[in-house]
This record gives C-alpha cells, sequence and structure tokens, in this order.
C-alpha cells in the first residue's frame, strides 16, 4: 500500500539534512541530488503520493527535493493537528520552565532533517511569498529575532502544508483559514 511506498521512499531518499564529508563532499552532494531525482521518479509513478507532491511544490518556497522529504520523512502530513504536526516536525515552541523560573519558548525534539529542511524553505518562501514576507517583517519589526522569525515561519508552512494535503487542494494566494 501507500505506507510500504512511503517507507520504500525514504529508505532510498536518504539524508537530506545530512552533514559535511571532507573530500567526499560533492560525492555525497552527487549521492542526494540523484536519490532526490529517483525519490520524485517514484512519487509520480503512484498517483496519491503525486497529489501530495504537486500540492507541496505548489507552495511557494517548496520545490522538488523539500516536496519529496516532507513525503518520505513524514507520512503523517495531512492527518494531524496542526499542534502535532508541528511537534513531529519539531517547531512547535516548548515551555522551558521548572518551579518559578520562567525560561524561553525553544523548539526541539520532532524530526531534525525536517526541521533544517523546513527552516531553508522558510527562507525562500520569507523572500519570496508575500503572505509570509509580510508575516515575517511583522514579527521582526515586534522585536523577534530573525531566526525565531524564520522558525514561526517554518511552523506556519508545515501548519500550510498540513492543511492543504487534509483539504486536497493546490496553494493559492488566499491561504486556508487556518494556516
Amino acid at each position: 500500500g501507500v505506507a510500504d511506498q512511503i517507507v520504500a521512499l525514504r529508505d532510498e531518499v536518504g539524508p537530506f539534512g545530512g552533514t559535511r564529508h571532507g573530500d567526499g563532499e560533492t560525492q555525497m552532494f552527487s549521492y542526494q541530488a540523484n536519490g532526490v531525482a529517483t525519490a520524485v521518479e517514484a512519487i509520480e509513478a503512484d498517483e496519491a503520493l503525486a497529489r501530495r507532491h504537486a500540492i507541496l511544490t505548489s507552495i511557494v518556497g517548496f520545490g522538488p527535493t523539500v516536496a519529496a522529504t516532507l513525503i518520505a520523512c513524514l507520512a503523517e502530513l495531512g492527518s494531524g493537528s496542526r499542534r502535532q504536526i508541528a511537534m513531529l516536525a519539531g517547531l512547535a515552541p516548548v515551555a522551558d520552565e521548572s518551579g518559578e523560573r520562567q525560561g524561553l519558548r525553544v523548539v526541539w525534539g520532532g524530526r531534525p532533517g525536517i526541521r533544517r529542511i523546513l527552516y531553508l524553505a522558510a527562507i525562500s518562501a520569507a523572500r519570496h511569498d508575500p503572505g509570509m514576507k509580510d508575516f515575517f517583517d511583522r514579527l521582526t519589526a515586534n522585536g523577534k529575532a530573525a531566526k525565531v522569525a524564520i522558525i514561526a515561519v517554518a511552523r506556519k508552512l508545515i501548519v500550510l502544508a498540513n492543511t492543504l494535503i487534509a483539504e486536497n487542494r493546490l496553494y493559492t494566494a488566499q491561504p486556508p483559514k487556518y494556516a
């Protein structure tokens, strides 16, 4: 079924958020690029996965690599609540408090590869999507650090992707009500 295809695809895609490998860095990049091409071919061969891929690539900032990674590594996309998806992606703010001590909210846990790739997609979306750019600018104007604002954009993107897949529709300039 689709679950088996996603597991096979995840094994085939490999680590997109991998580490540098010194002299073998070019070889690793070539491996990852071939993995993306192979993953996209496998996705396009299945109708359900191809529809998810089309929905994800319709979002500004999401290219074939981001879409393939989300399909392969976040199979729950479209079936969870916005809070659940944000936690799975490691983008939900978690309180760092104990007793009377009040710490800052931090993002941790979840799937680090997903968080890394969504961070990069958020940078692109904050530059090229007017709605996300306005959101980013509003946060930074209100005193949020740029990295905090980028994480907020990344969370907004994963919630948007979850909503679009759940509703089985492509992204338009007017985002869904709860994204």
